[in-house]
């Protein structure tokens, strides 16, 4: 499977760049307009509170989800042999947006409520008394923190459901428990590896963003600017297509998973 996931991402990757660089630059728009939080904090505070933003992040969030949605079925007609163009897969990812959206909101609410026992046992841990009270609770924690991992991953698989097989949204997330059910240690390794590739690629290009946005701030505004608002910004900005990148990584670890389980397990009727 870690074979079939760069060789999806390398046949797709111009393809779906697009596509999910197009969120991360929209992803900038509250930054842009944000006050900044350190030369004004009741402003950012009040900004916060305002319909437009709320209704910013709004439209970020769909857009996010047709893009994806897009990117999946992209990638999956190119691994089953009939590539699909740029307008086809947004079609798609039109037509499957209510059930993406509804899947997206089922699978945080699922992984944040089994991260609701871990919270606990850091709140018990940090109330009782002594280095033995503070080791349980450092140890119920540890233990508790597999439950939201296992969800995460267990639900995971939904969104190419949604998209490829066209099933609803409490559908999909049955159709992954089902698909991951007796094979977790398999799709752990997948999922392991790409992320690990993501995460250590994302860390050293933001710490070349850092410094390079640093640089251009310092040459263009003095070493005021390069704390702020516009520095942010910038670090972003530089980070927008490999952020793009890695996104399709993951996506396509995701989709090799997605169709080894499938080959692997009769689909119910």
């Amino acid at each position: 499977m870690v074979e079939a996931t760069f060789r999806v991402f390398m046949t797709t990757m111009w393809g779906c760049f697009p596509l999910t660089l197009a969120p991360s630059l929209i992803g900038l728009l509250p930054a842009l307009s944000m006050p900044d939080p350190e030369a004004d904090p009741l402003a950012a505070l009040e900004w916060f509170q305002r319909p437009s933003v709320w209704a910013m992040y709004l439209l970020l969030s769909v857009v996010s989800a047709l893009c994806i949605n897009a990117v999946v079925f992209r990638m999956g007609m190119q691994g089953r042999g009939h590539p699909a163009g740029l307008i086809d897969s947004v079609t798609r990812g039109m037509q499957r947006l209510a059930a993406g959206l509804g899947g997206w909101l089922l699978y945080l609410l699922i992984v944040i409520a089994t991260m609701l026992p871990w919270v606990a046992a850091i709140a018990v841990g940090q109330a009782l008394q002594g280095e033995v009270g503070a080791a349980v609770g450092a140890l119920l924690g540890m233990g508790l923190l597999a439950v939201p991992t296992w969800a995460s991953l267990a639900f995971g698989l939904f969104i190419y459901a949604v998209v490829l097989e066209r099933r609803s949204a409490v559908g999909a997330l049955r159709r992954s428990m089902q698909l991951v059910h007796g094979n977790w240690w398999r799709s752990s390794l997948v999922v392991g590896v790409a992320l690990l590739i993501y995460s250590i690629g994302i860390f050293f290009v933001a710490l070349i963003a850092a410094a390079l946005a640093g640089l251009l701030l310092w040459f263009s505004q003095g070493s005021g600017a390069m704390h702020g608002a516009a520095w942010l910004v910038g670090v972003q900005l530089l980070l927008a297509p490999f952020t793009a990148l890695g996104q399709q990584l993951m996506l396509a670890s995701g989709l090799a998973m997605f169709n080894d389980l499938v080959l692997r397990k009769p689909q119910p009727a």
